[in-house]
This record gives structure tokens, C-alpha cells and sequence, in this order.
């Protein structure tokens, strides 16, 4: 009996001994976890920072290529607006060459006059009727005669001070693209600055020769990207046209000319000469004074107008290395028989007899020794639904002679005209083509930010924890990002619809010039991965292979033999 207890007293404590042992076991377990929760939490953070630093770096490559975009958007509006503003000038030059003409005209219809007088003074039933029309002559002379002088007293000088204003216009428009290249480049490191923490500051040129072993900088693609769209840039989707004395380029030449027909086109009623009425009201120069008589029969119905038609307009025009603004105008005395047929099916004819000429003005301006004589003024430039040249005024065959004898005499004093202004403009063609990602209208930016940055931030583990196979990736972090400028009339105004329903093209008349980020193609990122992070995922015989790589290559190598 008493050795049963001890035996129970034993095992009580040997089990006694064993569940003490057993204490800490899952310390052990607990402390693994510890350790993979810790790694999986450093994990977590470090590809958390990684994701949020390529966000930021993403953001700071789009900012930066927008806003360099957006100055150039706003240097094409400026170059816009300076261009209409020209145009605007010329046309106010025209108008003072036209109201010239006009007054030359109103002498000459008076001088017509007199001339008519005279042969009814020297008959005796019409002798009251010539001293009519010698007063209303000798008033018409007066008045012509007064309106030109007081209008050149006032010419010269008004289109001399016109002239040296499109020239601040013409070297302003140059002053202001040429900065805009400065600030675009400085947008671009500005908003890597804003962007991303730790980029440093200074100015473009600090940036680009010592960018910083911290923060974002451009890389080899994002340096290249910017040398080749500087020249772009400056001359290559736009491009400054002007004439110089012996100079004889066909694109200048043919700049030149775009301008003179923008004139043409934007001028106003006056000095087109138009005769199309605006809201029912006719307000070109013209002026007619006709009568109307008609006689109704039963089976026809015939009329007779009768009366002065005056016709005229302003042109500018090319001779000699240079532009001339001239104007004439013609009045013929017109008659027109009308006959209208009711029966048996209703036919109207008109016929016009040969008008009798009363008189033509003419006037011009012009800087230097080219004078424009009567084979210089075409007597029809009519398109684009424009009036005839000089506003139909050759359909007067007598005046219109009468008028080219006359251009040769009447100009302007001091020669005040200093030819059509230099002006920029968007190179025909260009918007169809298919330029390098980094070529004007396009602007690409690749940056890269190292590796070090990221890992040095946060908690970190005995050794390197290196994410995305940093090594790999030579040790940086990159984005490419891609903006462009485009022009886009408005449509959903009728304030900016044309009249004419038509699509414009890209053009520097017309201010709605605007900046947008831009799709990165695969040869965009083909270049990047290249470029920044010298990875080729193409084997040499798989280039081939690759859209528009061929082409690439070959921009590069005519943008190199220019560059260099």
C-alpha cells in the first residue's frame, strides 16, 4: 500500500517535470513568424515607396512635357495673333492707297464732265445743260483735289508709322519663339523639381551639366529628345519666311506668297471692292447712280437701266524683290436693255451695251525704285469666291487704260512702304507627316531617378534588398512621357465657326493653338528601355522587324549630319 503511493507520487512529479519542460515552445513558432511578418512588412513598404515614387517620377515626366508644350502652344498663338495683327495693317494701308484712288477717280469723272460741257456749250439747244455739267464738274475736280491733298498730307507718314509697326510685330514674333525655347527647357526641369523630392534646383544649364547624384534628371533619351526638338522647334514645323534684297529662295518666295493671298482674302468690302451686300447693305467703294424705265406690252415686258457703275479695289503686288500696294477705280456711263418673253414659256435676255468711260483713278505705294505699271496689274485674280482683281474695275476697257497710264504717275511721296514684313507660319505639308517621337509638334521626355534614392529610405535589412531586379534595370528608376501642340477651332461656338463651314489646316493666322499629352508608342518605349535602362529586348536580326524603326534610324542620322 505504501509503495503504490510512492509510485503515484513519483509519476505525478515526473509529469509534473515534463509539462514544465514544455514551456517556450511556441516562442520559437511565434518568433518565425515575427521575422516573416517584419521581412513581408519591409516588403511591403519598400514596394509601396517604389510604386509611389514611380508614380511621382511618372508625374513629373508628364508635367514636364506638357508644359513645355503649352509655352510653345502659347509662342504659335503669340506668332497668331502678331500675324493677324500684320495682316491687319496691311489692310489698313490698302484702304488709304484705295481711298487715293477713289479721290483720283472723282477728279477725273469731273474732268469728264467738263469735257462733255464744253461740246454742249457749243450747241445752242443744249448750251444750259453743258454749263450744268461744267458746274458739276468743276465741283466734282474741287473735291477730289481737296480730299487728295489733305490725304497725302497724312499718307506718308500713316504708312511709314504703319510699315515700322509690323516690324516691331515681325522681330517680336522672332524674340518671342527664340525665348520660348529657354522656357520650355527650363519647364521641364522645374517640374521634375516640383514633382519629385530630393531633385535639385538651378538653372537649365547647371541641370544639364551637373544634374545631381539625388533626384530625377533626364536621361541619355531624355537629352537627345531635347537637342533634336530644339531645331526642330525653331525651323522645321515652322518656319520664318521674309524677303531680302536679291534674294531668291522658292520656299521664301512661296512664303511670301501665302501671305500676300491671306491679305487679299482678309481684306475688308472697301478695299476688296466687293459687291456682295452684308445684311442687305452693299458697303463696298463702289457707287452706281442708274435709272430704270420699262414698258409693259401684253406678250413681253421690256426695261431700260441706265447710269453711272464705278468699280475698284485694292491689291498688293509682287515686282522687283518686293510688294507694291496699289488701287484702281473706273466709271463707265452702262445702259441695259432687258426683254422678258412671257409666252409661249417665260425667257428673260439681257443685253449690254458697250459703256461710255467717264474717268478711272489709280494710286500706288511702294518703298523703293519698283514702280508697277499697267502689265503688272492682272485684270483677273477672282478664287476662293473673292471679287476680280482690283475689284472688277478692268471690265471698264477705256478707263481701265485710262487708269494704268495714270498708276505710273500718282504715287505715294518719299516712297513710304517698306515691303511685307517678315512672319512665321506652319510649313505646308508638316501635319501630314509622321515626325520622330521627339520632333516638333511632339515633345518626349525621359528621365530616370537612381535606385538609391528608393532603398536608402525606410527600414532596411543587414545587405542590399534590391526590388524590381534593380541591378538589372542599371540601378534607376525611369519614365517616359510625350505632349503635343495642335490647332483646333473651337466648333461648339458659333463666336469661332467659320462662315464658310471649311476644316482649316494648321496655320499660324488663327490662335487655337493648344497643348495635350500624346500616346507613347511601342518605338517610344523601345527607346526608353534602350536609351535609359540599356535593355535591348530585340535581337539584332529582330529589328527589322520593328514599326518604323527603319525610319527612326534614318531621322537620327540626317538629325546627327545636321546637328554636327
Amino acid at each position: 500500500m505504501v509503495g503504490h503511493q510512492v509510485e503515484t507520487v513519483r509519476r505525478r512529479r515526473a509529469d509534473q517535470f515534463l509539462r514544465t519542460n514544455q514551456r517556450g515552445q511556441a516562442t520559437v513558432l511565434f518568433l518565425a513568424i515575427v521575422g516573416i511578418i517584419l521581412l513581408s512588412l519591409v516588403f511591403l513598404f519598400k514596394s509601396g515607396r517604389l510604386v509611389t515614387e514611380k508614380m511621382q517620377l511618372q508625374n513629373g515626366a508628364d508635367s514636364a512635357a506638357y508644359s513645355a508644350s503649352l509655352f510653345e502652344a502659347r509662342a504659335m498663338n503669340f506668332a497668331a495673333y502678331t500675324n493677324r495683327a500684320m495682316v491687319a495693317n496691311e489692310v489698313a494701308i490698302g484702304q488709304m492707297v484705295g481711298l487715293l484712288s477713289w479721290a483720283d477717280e472723282v477728279t477725273a469723272i469731273g474732268e469728264t464732265f467738263e469735257i462733255i460741257g464744253g461740246v454742249l456749250d457749243a450747241t445752242v439747244l443744249l448750251a444750259e445743260a453743258g454749263a450744268a455739267l461744267n458746274v458739276l464738274g468743276a465741283g466734282l475736280i474741287d473735291a477730289g483735289e481737296t480730299m487728295t491733298g489733305a490725304l497725302l498730307s497724312v499718307a506718308p507718314v500713316a504708312i511709314k508709322g504703319i510699315s515700322t509697326i509690323n516690324q516691331v510685330y515681325s522681330v517680336s514674333q522672332e524674340v518671342y519663339h527664340l525665348t520660348t525655347l529657354l522656357l520650355a527647357a527650363n519647364a521641364v526641369f522645374q517640374s521634375l523639381e516640383n514633382n519629385v523630392p530630393g531633385t535639385p534646383g538651378g538653372n537649365v544649364v547647371e541641370r544639364l551639366i551637373s544634374p545631381g547624384a539625388q533626384g530625377a534628371r533626364l536621361s541619355p533619351l531624355g537629352v537627345i529628345a531635347l537637342a533634336g526638338h530644339i531645331p526642330s522647334y525653331y525651323s522645321g514645323f515652322s518656319k520664318r519666311y521674309a524677303l531680302h534684297q536679291g534674294a531668291n529662295e522658292p520656299d521664301q518666295s512661296a512664303g511670301m506668297g501665302r501671305l500676300a493671298a491671306t491679305l487679299r482674302v482678309g481684306r475688308d468690302q472697301f478695299t476688296s471692292g466687293d459687291t456682295t451686300p452684308v445684311h442687305g447693305i452693299r458697303k463696298d467703294r463702289g457707287w452706281d447712280l442708274k435709272g430704270h424705265f420699262s414698258v409693259n406690252a401684253l406678250l413681253a415686258k421690256a426695261s431700260l437701266s441706265f447710269g453711272f457703275e464705278s468699280k475698284g479695289g485694292s491689291e498688293v503686288r509682287y515686282k522687283d524683290t518686293a510688294y507694291v500696294w496699289s488701287a484702281v477705280d473706273t466709271a463707265d456711263w452702262v445702259e441695259e436693255i432687258t426683254i422678258q418673253v412671257k409666252v409661249p414659256k417665260k425667257h428673260t435676255y439681257h443685253i449690254k451695251l458697250p459703256g461710255l468711260p467717264m474717268g478711272g483713278g489709280a494710286y500706288q505705294a511702294n518703298g523703293g525704285t519698283q514702280r508697277l505699271s499697267v502689265a503688272d496689274m492682272p485684270t483677273s485674280l477672282k478664287r476662293y469666291g473673292q471679287p476680280s482683281a482690283y475689284g472688277g474695275a478692268a471690265e471698264h476697257t477705256v478707263s481701265w487704260l485710262e487708269s494704268g497710264a495714270k498708276i505710273l504717275e500718282n504715287e505715294v511721296p518719299n516712297k513710304p512702304y517698306a515691303n511685307l514684313r517678315g512672319y512665321r507660319d506652319v510649313v505646308p505639308g508638316k501635319e501630314d507627316s509622321e515626325p520622330l517621337a521627339f520632333v516638333s509638334p511632339f515633345f518626349l521626355v525621359g528621365v530616370v531617378r537612381p535606385m538609391d534614392d528608393i532603398e536608402k529610405q525606410g527600414p532596411t535589412v543587414a545587405g542590399p534588398f534590391d526590388l524590381e531586379r534593380a541591378a538589372e534595370l542599371d540601378g534607376t528608376l525611369a519614365a517616359v512621357a510625350k505632349a503635343e501642340i495642335y490647332h483646333c477651332r473651337p466648333d461648339d461656338l458659333r463666336y469661332f465657326q467659320r462662315a464658310d463651314g471649311k476644316t482649316e489646316r494648321d496655320n499660324l493666322f488663327s490662335p487655337f493653338w493648344q497643348a495635350r499629352l500624346a500616346k507613347t508608342s511601342d518605338l517610344d518605349r523601345f527607346l526608353g528601355l534602350a536609351l535609359q535602362q540599356k535593355i535591348i529586348w530585340l535581337r539584332q536580326q529582330d529589328t527589322a522587324t520593328v514599326p518604323g524603326l527603319d525610319k527612326v534610324l534614318k531621322k537620327l542620322h540626317e538629325l546627327l549630319e545636321k546637328l554636327l
